[in-house]
């Protein structure tokens, strides 16, 4: 569900959210920031405010901001230290890790499958140097596969 900010204000959007998770109490939810699509931003304090809901479980953010994400760490892990924080930025996943953040819903984990599920193996089993190494060889990879698109196109 997405709140174009020009809909309602954000007392009221969060209001909405409050009473879609107490609709379906059973069912986890997860917040979504992506503001290029929707128009509208989920700032850290809305995040701290709703992670206090029982089944609202997490946020992605898909701004590209690591500043938003840590606001998303810091607020939503003092309303329930439990709280999932992702990127939904494949660049920062190891960064949001590293920051405490609980992972990332990557869409390049279809292509990099191997690669993105060994950045999180090892970054979780204490080995940053190898999961930063699976890190590079994605952006690398990442790289070539742009270059390659590119070059079809033309």
């Amino acid at each position: 569900m997405c709140f174009r900010g020009f809909s309602f204000g954000k007392t009221k959007s969060v209001l909405v959210v409050i009473g879609v998770a107490a609709a379906v109490p059973n069912m986890p939810i997860v917040l979504y920031n992506i503001p290029a699509r929707t128009g509208n931003k989920i700032d850290p304090k809305t995040v701290g405010k709703l992670a206090a809901v029982d089944n609202i479980v997490g946020a992605k953010d898909s701004s590209g901001n690591f500043s938003n994400i840590l606001g998303y760490i810091d607020e939503g892990k003092k309303a329930d230290p439990d709280f999932a924080v992702l990127s939904g930025n494949d660049q920062l996943i190891l960064w949001t890790l590293q920051a405490g953040g609980t992972g990332g819903i990557s869409g390049c984990a279809n292509a990099y499958p191997h690669n993105m599920a060994m950045i999180y193996n090892q970054f979780m089993a204490g080995h940053w140097e190898e999961a930063y190494n699976f890190f590079d060889q994605y952006k690398g990879g990442v790289s070539h596969m742009t270059l390659h698109l590119l070059l079809c196109r033309i």
